[in-house]
């Protein structure tokens, strides 16, 4: 059960991040390098190429805030 909210929680973050900031597509959104969670299972930040995504919940569990951070290009 808690997979099953995980990989919920995990799409639904996905979706909305592409629908509302359109700067990552599908393909992008499946190669995460990797997925961040606190002690009580909620997502807290998903590491994508080049954006860091961080969420803040309020005590309830509720989202309060996403931020995106985008990474500074090094060659």
């Amino acid at each position: 059960m808690e997979i099953m909210k995980k990989i919920i929680h995990m799409l639904i973050i996905s979706f909305a991040l592409m629908a509302t900031m359109g700067m990552v597509s599908p393909a992008e959104a499946a190669t995460a390098k990797s997925y961040q969670y606190d002690t009580s299972g909620r997502l807290q930040s998903i590491t994508l190429p080049g954006y860091k995504i961080t969420f803040t919940y309020d005590k309830n569990g509720n989202l309060l805030k996403r931020s995106v951070v985008k990474a500074a290009v090094t060659k």
